[in-house]
Order: structure tokens, then sequence, then C-alpha cells
């Protein structure tokens, strides 16, 4: 699927799909919401989409795919913040943090972006 979705995007007009990515920077929490929110996603769409196929007449065969799956180690905690306090840095989670508390707000940070459309 992942080569059909690779030639799709030289061969199918912009017009005619949808792609998209974000990086995102969460906790384990976040990352287990995640996963299960995009399994509550597909099974609401293929509900919604199935339902239609009956009263309507299909026209076409669609392919959807929903990603996830980390791009770094998992960090542990207490690890980072020993790192931080040997090198005088902040960690990632600290200067993060920074971001969302400054008079910019969350909507300044970068922890997550639109990498294709």
């Amino acid at each position: 699927m992942l080569e059909r979705a690779s030639e799709a995007l030289e061969i199918v007009p912009r017009e005619e799909r949808e792609f998209g990515a974000l990086t995102l920077c969460i906790s384990e929490v976040r990352y287990a919401e995640l996963r299960q929110i995009i399994k509550q996603f597909r099974q609401e769409l293929h509900q919604r989409m199935e339902s239609s196929v009956v009263a309507e007449s299909a026209e076409r065969v669609v392919q959807v795919n929903v990603h996830v799956f980390p791009l770094s180690k998992k960090l542990q905690r207490k690890d980072a913040m020993n790192t931080a306090v040997a090198t005088g840095k902040k960690s990632g989670t600290q200067q993060a943090n920074l971001r969302s508390s400054s008079p910019r707000g969350a909507a300044g940070s970068r922890s997550s972006k639109k990498v294709r459309e």
C-alpha cells in the first residue's frame, strides 16, 4: 500500500487526492491516546462509508492510509533530566514547556509541523 501511495503522488492529480503528514513531540500517554483516536477514526470512517454504499451506487475504489510510528527512541524522563543537569542544558520537554508558557504561547511552538500536502 505504501508503494501505491508513493505512485499516487506522481500519477493522481492533486485535486483528486489528499496527502498530509504531521511530526509531533508527545508523551507516551499522548502516544497511546493518539493510537486510540486513529483506531476509532478508522472504525467510524468505515461505518460511515459502508452505509453510503448501500444508499448510493459506488463509483470508485479508494485506499485510505493512516499511520503513526515513533521516529525516536523512548526517552526515560529521569535520563533526560540527568542529561540536562549534567550539561546545564534544558531538555526538549523543558524547552517545549518554556515555549508554551511564553507570550507567543503554544502557537509559537515548533513541536508540530506539516510536512507534505
